[in-house]
């Protein structure tokens, strides 16, 4: 093939669809290939490290500057060589195929690449442990790989613990997700009698958990809160979880609409990223980058 310039505009912009392709388009396929290839060893390192807060905010900045030297090496390389002898895969469906593949790549791998998602406090469910406003990170892969068709755990990572703060699909409106603590494991037999929490007969206290009302008066038989007050005795169904909000008095939970199945179960809480006081929109910034006990 004959030798051409390389525009390092092209080169940019593809260095932006896809790492190590415009070093591809410069005729340095090699280069490009190992590019492509530390940036899914970096992608990869944020599923195996379980980052804190603050090392999320360093592992964002390393990959912004490693997208930037890729993508600057490619431009100052176009710049450089005055022409290059094309090979057979500078052509413009090679770049395509790659591009396509790299996509597909990411498309399956997005369940291990990317084990964060976002989740804001709609309510006041789990105050004082959350607040409305509050902006939260939840780790994906806490409890396993989900199939993203029918929500079934693919590949089991580990098991929702008593005490976790957890978001799960609400299992009477697979259109909603809520977020709660949870309470009691597969098997266990779960009371309540006037609000204090017995698992398998003993007291199970949690400090996080606030109570509105009046600890001391339970709710009438007849009221509809009963159910807040006191419940059971009830035993766990098998994978499935007893989650109860922070906040006991305000919380619309497993008292009221029964047990979590585990592949409903999205991830376990990490920290909070940010956090709005929504009745005077101010910043909480006292609270961003406090971890979820």
């Amino acid at each position: 093939m004959k030798a051409k310039k390389r525009n390092p505009f092209v080169a940019f912009l593809l260095s932006i669809l896809c790492i190590g392709l415009g070093q591809i388009y410069n005729g340095q396929f090699k280069k490009g290939v190992i590019f492509y290839s530390v940036e899914l060893l970096i992608l990869l390192s944020l599923s195996i490290l379980g980052l804190s807060f603050y090392g999320l905010i360093v592992f964002i900045v390393i990959c912004l500057a490693w997208f930037l030297l890729v993508a600057a090496d490619s431009v100052f390389t176009a710049i450089k060589i005055k022409q290059v002898k094309l090979k057979k895969f500078n052509r413009w469906y090679v770049y395509l195929i790659i591009f396509l593949i790299s996509e597909a790549i990411f498309l399956v791998g997005k369940p291990i690449f990317w084990q964060v998602k976002r989740y804001s406090m709609p309510a006041g469910s789990m105050e004082d442990t959350l607040l409305i406003g509050d902006h939260l990170l939840v780790n994906k892969l806490s409890y396993g790989i989900h199939n993203p068709f029918t929500n079934k755990i693919l590949i089991p990572i580990g098991k929702p613990q008593r005490g976790d703060v957890t978001v799960f699909i609400f299992p009477q409106d697979p259109s909603k997700e809520y977020i709660k603590r949870v309470i009691g494991l597969p098997g266990d037999k779960v009371q309540i009698i006037d609000k204090k929490v017995y698992i398998n007969g003993e007291l199970y206290e949690t400090p996080q958990a606030h109570y509105a009302a009046s600890p001391i008066i339970p709710a009438p038989k007849s009221s509809k809160d009963s159910a807040r007050d006191n419940f059971g005795p009830r035993v766990v169904p098998p994978d499935a979880y007893f989650v109860l909000g922070d906040n006991r008095d305000k919380s619309y939970d497993s008292r009221f609409w029964g047990f979590v199945p585990v592949d409903l179960m999205r991830g376990k809480a990490l920290y909070i990223y940010f956090s709005l006081d929504q009745k005077d929109s101010r910043v909480r910034w006292d609270r961003i980058g406090l971890t979820i006990n």
